[in-house]
Order: C-alpha cells, then sequence, then structure tokens
C-alpha cells in the first residue's frame, strides 16, 4: 500500500474489511479470501493473475496484458503506442518503419552480440558495413531520414 499512498482505512473500506484484518494478511497471520481478491485488484489496478505473483505485467487490461508478454514492453509503453496510434497514425508508420527495415534488425542481432560479449565492435558484422560502427552510423542515418520525413510530414499537416 505504500506505492499507491493510501490509508489503511480507506483499502479497508473498499474491500469490506476490518483494519485488523489488514494488520493479519501485511503480518502474514492470515491471507484474505478468495472473494476479497477482485475488489483488491480494482483498489490497486492490478490483474488477478498479477496480485498471486502468476504474471509480472500488472495491467488489468487483457490486451495491453497480452502485448506485453509477447513483446516484453512495459505497460505504459503499450499504452502509449495505443495511444499514440489513435492521434497520429503516421507516427506508428514511422516506429514500424524502423522495427521492419532489415539494417535495424541486423543491428539488433549484432548489438545483442555485442552485450554477451560475442561480438567484437570493430570487426565486420556481416552486413554491407565495414565494421560496427559503420553499420551503426548507417542505421542512424537512415532513422534520422525517417524521422525527417515524420518531421516534415507533420508539420504539413499542422499548417493545414
Amino acid at each position: 500500500m505504500d506505492e499507491r499512498k493510501t490509508r489503511t482505512e480507506d483499502f479497508a473500506k473498499f474491500v469490506g474489511i476490518s483494519n485488523s484484518a489488514i494488520r493479519m494478511w501485511y503480518t502474514g497471520y492470515a491471507r484474505p479470501d478468495i472473494e476479497k481478491i477482485p475488489a483488491i485488484c480494482k483498489f490497486f489496478n492490478v490483474s488477478s493473475d498479477y496480485l498471486l505473483g502468476m504474471s509480472p505485467v500488472a495491467s488489468p487490461n487483457l490486451d495491453v496484458k497480452a502485448i506485453c508478454e509477447k513483446t516484453g514492453l512495459s505497460p505504459r509503453a503499450v499504452e502509449v503506442l495505443i495511444g499514440l496510434k489513435k492521434i497520429y497514425n503516421p507516427l506508428i508508420e514511422f516506429l514500424n518503419s524502423l522495427i521492419e527495415n532489415d539494417y535495424i534488425k541486423v543491428y539488433i542481432n549484432r548489438y545483442i552480440d555485442y552485450i554477451d560479449g560475442t561480438r567484437d565492435l570493430t570487426k565486420p558484422c556481416g552486413c554491407v558495413c565495414d565494421d560496427m560502427y559503420s553499420c551503426i552510423t548507417n542505421i542512424s542515418r537512415f532513422a534520422e531520414l525517417e524521422y525527417d520525413l515524420f518531421i516534415n510530414d507533420l508539420y504539413d499537416r499542422l499548417r493545414e
């Protein structure tokens, strides 16, 4: 309850239990009745899977939870992306172009190898670049070009 900066009394009232019951849960002398799980989840805005330790994703939104579990993105990142799609679809198109680009895939794989200690940045990386530094530079240039196109499109739309 420390994270939400809430009072024990508010929680007890919401869940329909006594303050002493909460103290017993907190100290480990008792556990919540299964009938209280939905109210506890609703109060803290978490899924029952998260509350019971069966999922690392707290979000009660099943779509967000599924995307997080498949991609490793945080619930906040998923919610931001969903919100961006509703507000400004060209940004999603920009992100897609970055993610789907073959150079990005090569870079990500090479970077993972580098983090794992199996790749030397000064050695050829296996793509069209001479070495990893060149690869990173080329990807950065592509990202900048895509970003410039995105910004120009956004500017044009705002002027209309």
